[in-house]
């Protein structure tokens, strides 16, 4: 499992309980929603400042059903910090489902906007953390949260482009989710090549093996060495 060492699961259960019921609250939910601990989701490849959020690690439910707004990882007003070249990020959640005895990933395993790298100066980062499941009176780490963060010296114009090009893909243009899906026609398959990315200086990934928690400042960003890239096992077969 990846990250292990940075997994924060101090909380009782009746406190993620109440956290659970309450920080959707129109009013008070943020209260609720500062609670969660706070992780590195990615480091920036402009500024090389963490972006840093508030995340619910202690249970995958939200995560296979995706309740977040494409502008932050948890939704809810999670963010603690984004820096002026934070675009947009999106989840993907490998979990264990006993029923196949094996992991495996909600919709789809992770990919990048290939086109939005291609075309609009943008790069992105992934990053993983591990989410539990409550089992025997204690919260024990069984899934990976795949985080893909896309970076912009013009942050603005590139997150609409985003959007402009999801619904340009969706049946309805009242749909836009952010999500752009790769068109087998298009020939789009090399999205789930991230070791295509990583070659190309396109895609990072956050080396937190020197890092104990967020914003420590020993996180630190790689790209380009396909040797040692993590997540390459995790290309589409």
């Amino acid at each position: 499992m990846f990250n292990l060492h940075l997994l924060k699961n101090d909380l009782a259960q009746s406190q993620v309980a109440e956290i659970e019921k309450k920080r959707r609250y129109e009013l008070h939910g943020i209260e609720y929603v500062r609670q969660l601990p706070m992780y590195t989701i990615a480091i920036c490849p402009f500024c090389a400042k963490e972006n840093i959020e508030h995340l619910h690690t202690y249970s995958p439910k939200d995560w296979i059903i995706r309740l977040q707004d494409g502008t932050s990882v948890g939704g809810y007003q999670s963010p603690v910090f984004h820096c002026e070249h934070f675009t947009l990020v999106w989840t993907f959640l490998e979990y264990a489902d006993p029923r196949l005895n094996k992991m495996v990933f909600k919709d789809l395993p992770p990919y990048v906007y290939g086109l939005i790298l291609e075309q609009y100066s943008t790069k992105s980062v992934i990053h993983a953390l591990p989410v539990c499941e409550y089992v025997e009176n204690q919260y024990v780490p069984r899934h990976t949260l795949f985080m893909i963060t896309y970076f912009s010296e013009s942050a603005k114009a590139t997150y609409d482009a985003i959007g402009y090009h999801a619904v340009d893909r969706q049946d309805s243009p009242e749909s836009n989710t952010w999500e752009i899906y790769p068109i087998k026609g298009n020939n789009e398959d090399h999205w789930y090549n991230l070791s295509y990315w990583v070659e190309r200086g396109l895609l990072y990934w956050v080396d937190a093996s020197n890092a104990k928690e967020a914003g420590d400042g020993k996180s630190v960003l790689r790209t380009h060495d396909v040797a040692e890239f993590p997540y390459k096992h995790l290309q589409k077969t």
